[in-house]
């Protein structure tokens, strides 16, 4: 949805991963974003399988952050459940970063 702001939890999560942090909102997804976009993680098959209907374009470009399962939403959960979540989202984009260079 658009207009969300980051929740406490997951800014100090960044925090202490000393990530900065700004100003942030929640958007959808735009058209403009996917013909942009070299290549899209997604966080669950849910997503995945959205792509692939609303956006046939970017199949050869759309993957599971986690090829072997949905990584689970902390979403209003207490800090550590955020800070595991970054630990293994910042584990989990490292191989497709290197393959991007």
């Amino acid at each position: 949805m658009d207009g969300a702001t980051m929740s406490e939890c997951a800014k100090k999560a960044l925090e202490l991963a000393k990530i900065p942090v700004s100003p942030h909102k929640s958007r959808m997804l735009r058209p403009a974003d996917v013909a942009r976009a070299d290549l899209i993680l997604v966080m669950t098959e849910v997503h995945l399988k959205d792509m692939k209907v609303v956006y046939p374009e970017a199949i050869g470009k759309t993957f599971m952050l986690n090829p072997l399962a949905d990584v689970a939403d902390p979403f209003g959960d207490e800090l550590e459940p955020y800070v595991k979540c970054l630990g293994k989202i910042q584990d989990w984009v490292a191989p497709w970063l290197d393959q991007q260079k």
